[in-house]
């Protein structure tokens, strides 16, 4: 399936983060903590391997291809990045399609599904698309900073930012022992 076959992209994260709302309603805490964890993981290794690795399997991967592919694939031009310097970038997100609140307009509908977004967000207000990238900023190898700034707990605008550090590693796990 691709853009012209009238699949986009964005709607399977769409479903993640609609999935991640709700299932574990249930979970507290670090029980809920480990959960998420364990799902973007699983989430930012397929994305890596089905997205990622085929547009850059023979070029160095940087955390700049991380968060443009990422913001550009998910949020489209929802999302503006600015690269501040050549270890920071800055990322304004207008109206955002995948925030909660969005989510709660489309499926409100539905009984009681409502009030359980409304209690996800309240205990988890955590975006997915951050924790994407996270996620694939430790897999690449990277070891960044991210600050997510919602207006409220999380809304349709954000900025974030995300900064590493000069030593980056050189080994992606292309066999060299440590």
């Amino acid at each position: 399936m691709s853009e012209g076959d009238g699949f986009d992209p964005r709607s399977v994260i769409k479903h993640f983060n609609f999935a991640l709302l709700i299932v574990p309603t249930e979970m507290f805490g670090e029980r809920a903590t480990a959960f998420r964890r364990n799902f973007f993981r699983k989430v930012a290794e397929s994305y890596m391997e089905y997205e990622l690795m085929p547009d850059y399997a023979f070029a160095e991967l940087e955390v700049k291809d991380i968060v443009e592919d990422v913001y550009g694939r998910i949020l489209g031009d929802a999302a503006e990045i600015k690269e501040v310097d050549e270890n920071e970038i800055h990322v304004v997100v207008h109206g955002c399609p995948i925030s909660p609140f969005s989510m709660l307009k489309k499926y409100e509908a539905f009984t009681g599904v409502g009030e359980l977004i409304r209690e996800s967000i309240r205990r988890y207000p955590a975006c997915p698309v951050v924790a994407l990238v996270e996620e694939l900023c430790l897999l690449a190898g990277y070891d960044v900073e991210i600050e997510h700034e919602p207006e409220g707990e999380c809304s349709m605008e954000c900025v974030t930012r995300i900064s590493w550090g000069y030593d980056v590693p050189k080994s992606r796990g292309k066999g060299e022992s440590e």
